[in-house]
């Protein structure tokens, strides 16, 4: 990555509902990109606790115009989970997996 200086770089982090202790960080640069990453919630039968650790992180986003990427370990092991990720989706963001599924070569 190569960075100018003219940019304005700031980094935040957030507390997520949790009993593993997660948060999501995230770094904005200026107001046009941000990059979030986070752990959600592990184990199964945690669906609702990542769907509302998910939730939370879309909405931290500060611009919803702004290119943004929110990476991390989803941890999408319930069919419950299926609901968050096409929610996701619905609000416009691209799962990268499902996306390099399509792809010539690409096995997801």
């Amino acid at each position: 990555w190569l960075i100018t200086d003219t940019c304005t770089l700031a980094f935040s982090s957030r507390d997520l509902p949790s009993d593993q202790g997660r948060k999501l960080a995230i770094c904005q640069l200026g107001s046009f990109f941000a990059v979030g990453t986070a752990h959600f919630e592990s184990m199964a039968g945690k669906a609702a606790c990542r769907s509302e650790q998910v939730m939370i992180a879309r909405s931290s986003f500060r611009h919803p115009t702004q290119l943004s990427i929110l990476a991390g370990d989803f941890n999408c092991i319930d069919a419950e989970d299926d609901a968050t990720m096409s929610a996701l989706v619905d609000a416009g963001w691209t799962d990268a997996w499902d996306f390099a599924a399509t792809k010539p070569g690409g096995d997801g």
